[in-house]
């Protein structure tokens, strides 16, 4: 009885651990997609040619009446 209840334990505990391991690398995959994400936006639109040229296309793009 006491090798069932050891067995169950080590099972227990190497879910536990998975799951777990499972958890922390699906948080900084996201984490890091997100910082990645956001200074690819900074730095596209800090760009001085690329906001320049999307100035351009928007007010080319409205018509005056």
């Amino acid at each position: 009885v006491a090798i069932g209840v050891l067995d169950n334990l080590i099972v227990t505990f190497f879910w536990f651990a998975l799951v777990s391991m499972y958890a922390i690398s699906l948080y900084v995959f996201y984490r890091y997609l997100f910082y990645l994400v956001f200074l690819t936006m900074f730095f596209f639109f800090n760009d001085t040619a690329t906001t320049e040229i999307y100035t351009r296309s928007l007010v080319g793009s409205v018509r005056c009446v």
